[in-house]
Order: C-alpha cells, then structure tokens, then sequence
C-alpha cells in the first residue's frame, strides 16, 4: 500500500496529536516532570548526607588514630616527631591537638 504525502503527513500529525496528549495527561496528572525533580533532589541530598558521613567517618578515624599517637608518646614508646610524622601533621599542629 502507497501512501500519499498528503495521507503520511495527516497519519504523522494523529501520531504526534496522541503523544502530545499523553505527554499532557502526565504533565498535569501525574506531575512527571515535577516529581522527577523532586527525585532528583533527593538523590542529591542522600549523596551529600553519604559524603558528609563519610567525611565525619574519616575525621573520627584521624581523631583515634591521633589519640592512640599520643598514648604512645606519653608512654615513652614513641617519639612525638614520630607521631606527628604519623599523624600527617607538623609538630606544632600535633603539640595543639
């Protein structure tokens, strides 16, 4: 079957007349575009939450790891060089901490 211009040009335009329609129907209804958004958003916020806990994580890790070097130091086991050295501070920083 041959289709004329004419005849592939209106079979288009129903096509396109039907999406538009769905496309509204979920616009509006459904709110497709808004709740996409609002997902977005919250993905956003639960990987700076991720971020920000790992961050404390780490911190928290460096603040027991600086404890037990100073334990050390106190001990007489190591020198306090060595555990700035450790730390990944200078000795003034481990001195203030």
């Amino acid at each position: 079957m041959e289709l004329t211009a004419e005849e592939m040009g209106r079979i288009k335009r129903e096509h396109w007349s039907v999406e538009d329609r769905l496309h509204h129907v979920l616009d509006n209804a459904f709110r497709e575009k808004e709740v996409a958004s609002i997902m977005m958003a919250l993905f956003n916020q639960e990987k700076a939450v991720e971020q920000f806990g790992y961050e404390r994580m780490q911190e928290g890790r460096k603040e027991g790891i600086i404890e037990l070097l100073g334990k050390q130091v106190k001990s007489g086991d190591m020198s306090v060089e060595k555990a700035a050295q450790y730390a990944g501070m200078s000795l003034e920083q481990f001195l203030s901490h």
